[in-house]
């Protein structure tokens, strides 16, 4: 029955007891399910690059929401040059972890100028705190990342 064997007793044992420790985890919140966190709701996030390795600089405002320690938040219509995503986690101490993906839509503003409708990605690291956040791009051209509660 769970691939184990053994007589089906034993395994519709190991099944009830896989079934009552999932469903005890679930309930307790230990498990994935997340309630509402300290940072739950809706969030302007400001991304800011100035000039940098002969691209122009630009300012992006993207709406996001964080919902049970998960970040999302997206502009543009995806899968077309302008589209533009933030996702990843909230800690509870307000730690922020996202990745940031997107679809040139201005070889101009892009770091070495690379074609419209090349796809990029790049980590962001911050904090929230209360209803304010500021974090970082890592690696790569220097962007800053204010965050706003709404």
């Amino acid at each position: 029955m769970l691939g184990i064997k053994g007589d089906r007793r034993t395994n519709m044992r190991a099944l009830v007891w896989v079934v009552a420790t999932v469903s005890a985890v679930a309930t307790s919140g230990a498990g994935f399910a997340q309630g509402a966190g300290p940072f739950d709701g809706e969030w302007t996030t400001i991304v800011s690059c100035p000039q940098a390795e002969g691209a122009g600089s630009f300012t992006l405002l993207v709406d996001a929401e964080v919902k049970g320690g998960v970040f999302s938040g997206e502009k543009g219509a995806k899968g077309k040059p302008g589209w533009y995503s933030l996702t990843g986690k909230v800690r509870s101490d307000g730690t922020i972890e996202l990745v940031a993906r997107g679809i040139v839509n201005s070889s101009r503003l892009a770091a070495g100028n690379v074609p419209v409708g090349t796809e990029y990605g790049y980590p962001i690291t911050g904090r929230l705190d209360g209803s304010k956040g500021t974090g970082a791009r890592q690696g790569g051209r220097p962007c800053s990342v204010t965050f706003n509660k709404q």
